[in-house]
C-alpha cells in the first residue's frame, strides 16, 4: 500500500515554449502534483518538455485528460522505466534539433527550415528534396511539421536502422 503513495513522474512533451512550471502546475493540479520541472535553455525559454510528479492513483487519468496546452497536443506518459525514460530522453533530444531549426521559433518547420536538416545528409539538397521529405514527416497534411510530427519521423527512421554489431574479440 505504501508504493502507491509514491508520486509517478510523468514526461510532458511538445509543451509550448512559454511554458512555465506554474502552467504546469496548474494543468495537473488535480491529479496531486509534488514535483514540477519544466526543462530551458539558459535564457529560461522552455525547451518544449518537462516532468511532473503526481500521486500514483491519479496518474493515468492525467495522461488521459491533460492532452492539449495553448492549442497544442501534449504528449504525456508515466517515466515508469528505464526504456521509457530513454525514450523520453531522446525524445527530448529530437526536440532540441527540432528547435535548432525552427529558425523564426514558430514551433513548426516550413519547406525552408526542412531544406537546412536535408542539407545535413546530402549538401546539395533543392527545395524538391525538401519537398519530398516535409511530406513524408507531415501526417496531419497541413504543410508544416510540427514536434510530435518531427519525433515520431525521426523516431520511425531510427527503430528501421539495422542494429549495430559488435566484431568479436
Amino acid at each position: 500500500a505504501e508504493e502507491s503513495a509514491m508520486p509517478t513522474e510523468l514526461y510532458v512533451g511538445n509543451l509550448p515554449f512559454s511554458a512555465r512550471a506554474e502552467d504546469l502546475q496548474e494543468a495537473f493540479g488535480p491529479f496531486g502534483v509534488t514535483e514540477v520541472r519544466v526543462i530551458t535553455t539558459v535564457k529560461g525559454r522552455s525547451k518544449g518538455y518537462g516532468f511532473v510528479h503526481v500521486q500514483s492513483d491519479k496518474s493515468t487519468e492525467a495522461c488521459s485528460l491533460v492532452t492539449k496546452m495553448d492549442g497544442r497536443n501534449l504528449r504525456v506518459v508515466p517515466c515508469e522505466n528505464k526504456a521509457q525514460h530513454d525514450e523520453s530522453i531522446l525524445e527530448n533530444d529530437l526536440l532540441e534539433i527540432f528547435m535548432a531549426f525552427d529558425v523564426n521559433g514558430d514551433g513548426v518547420l516550413t519547406n525552408d527550415e526542412v531544406l537546412a536538416i536535408a542539407r545535413l545528409n546530402k549538401p546539395d539538397a533543392g527545395k524538391e528534396d525538401a519537398a519530398v521529405a516535409l511530406h513524408k514527416m507531415d501526417t496531419n497534411k497541413d504543410s508544416e511539421v510540427d514536434p510530435i510530427e518531427f519525433v515520431d519521423y525521426f523516431k520511425g527512421q531510427m527503430a528501421k536502422q539495422p542494429p549495430k554489431t559488435h566484431a568479436a574479440i
